[in-house]
């Protein structure tokens, strides 16, 4: 993570965060690991965030709030669990692996993290653009 490569992203207490990697504890390792759900669209590579150890749970943003949460019938959900993959926005050129997340329903907006939580802003600055700026690792093959 862009300018914190030895955070990962974790939910804790049903609220995106970010934390110091590797985690403490083994079921605190759960908590960072996520199952990318990936769709081709016209709009690009749209992805979904479901959690490992909290069945049918997703990262959805909530009054711009990114939190782990159950589709509960809100026809909102599903968008505002998808996002778009894009180029990592405060990435470096030649530096094609780091990726940004836009909001499906709230273009130009994006997943970023302030003071180790994570929202959905707008990016403004140089800054903004490189809090939203991630490294996807795949899981380790068993």
């Amino acid at each position: 993570m862009e300018p914190f490569p030895d955070q990962g992203v974790r939910h804790f207490n049903r609220e995106g965060e970010i934390s110091v990697l590797p985690p403490a504890t083994p079921q605190e390792s759960d908590d960072f690991t996520f199952e990318i759900e990936e769709k081709l669209t016209p709009d690009g590579i749209e992805v979904r965030f479901k959690s490992t150890n909290i069945p049918g749970a997703y990262l959805r943003q909530k009054d711009w709030r990114l939190l782990l949460e159950k589709p509960d019938g809100d026809p909102l959900f599903e968008g505002d669990s998808t996002f778009i993959r894009r180029f990592g926005q405060g990435g470096e050129p030649g530096q094609g692996e780091w990726v940004s997340y836009e909001s499906k329903n709230h273009r130009t907006y994006y997943i970023r993290h302030k003071d180790f939580h994570l929202f959905v802003n707008q990016l403004l600055n140089e800054q903004d653009k490189k809090d939203a700026t991630f490294l996807e690792h795949p899981l380790p093959s068993a």
